[in-house]
């Protein structure tokens, strides 16, 4: 019997308590099915690791709901299987990204950090999907002795991201009860430049255009409040920062985030 990999539906919804609910459908009637979960990983090439998050049955339909699956705040692919045997799939569905969030973390924290992950999973050239590479700072600044103490683990040294929250938040519109908030992040790019100050001249530029895509006029994963991705060029090169040897750059990207007015828990 052929794997069927185009039948089977999974949608992937975050209950915002550390559950989700899967609803399934296109299965054959009464047929056994196995949720599946798997950390995200943003390494090129990196494995992801299945394990069992949920079990059910179809229904005559071929449906199910999968309600309340638990797993602690992260990020995280999904798929189901239809077991034919309990050994063996006879229907499998595409892989679902969906981040669980944790709702009691600010807003703007979860923006930063899922502008992080973002960034890695690009696996830039030069700075791949290391996290010492790509990392949130309070402001941008390549601090030496620090980032460069490879001695200490402490840093790699460069080139690298920073991402940052910077300068400040404002408030662009409202609704009836509701409230649109910008959050300003500022992606931060440090390079080292060689004597004439030619070297990487490609590279880095492609670095500004795959950053500038992955977020221009987008939602952003892992914070639902967000609606829409402002992207604002700044330097490309800093002639204060060449005199010094080093190349930085930078863009803030504005994350628009529609939320309730009143008391914040």
């Amino acid at each position: 019997m052929a794997l069927d990999i185009s039948s089977l539906q999974l949608f992937v919804f975050d209950n915002l308590n550390a559950t989700a609910t899967a609803t399934v459908s296109g299965a054959s009637a009464g047929a056994s099915l196995t949720l599946l979960v798997a950390p995200w990983t943003v390494q090129a090439g990196a494995r992801l690791v299945w394990s069992v998050a949920a079990t059910g049955t179809a229904d005559g339909s071929g449906n199910c709901t999968l309600a309340n699956v638990a797993q602690p705040v992260g990020f995280y692919a999904w798929q189901v299987v239809s077991m034919a045997t309990g050994t063996t799939a006879n229907q499998i569905s595409g892989a679902v990204f969906r981040p669980l969030i944790d709702v009691t973390a600010s807003i703007h924290s979860r923006i930063l950090d899922g502008v992080v992950s973002s960034l890695l999973t690009l696996n830039m050239t030069g700075i791949g999907s290391n996290p010492q590479r790509i990392f949130r700072r309070w402001f941008g600044s390549y601090l030496e002795g620090t980032d460069d103490d490879t001695t200490n683990n402490l840093g790699v040294g460069l080139p690298q991201i920073q991402v940052s929250p910077y300068p400040k938040e404002t408030i662009t519109g409202g609704l009836t009860a509701r409230d649109d908030v910008a959050y300003p992040v500022l992606i931060s790019i440090f390079d080292i430049v060689d004597a004439p100050m030619i070297g990487n001249i490609p590279r880095n530029l492609k670095w500004r255009r795959q950053i500038s895509a992955l977020f221009r006029t987008q939602r952003l994963a892992g914070v639902p409040e967000v609606i829409w991705a402002d992207v604002q060029p700044d330097l490309i090169v800093s002639t204060e920062g060449l005199a010094q040897g080093y190349l930085v750059g930078a863009m803030t990207v504005t994350f628009t985030s529609r939320e309730n007015r009143g008391l914040i828990p």
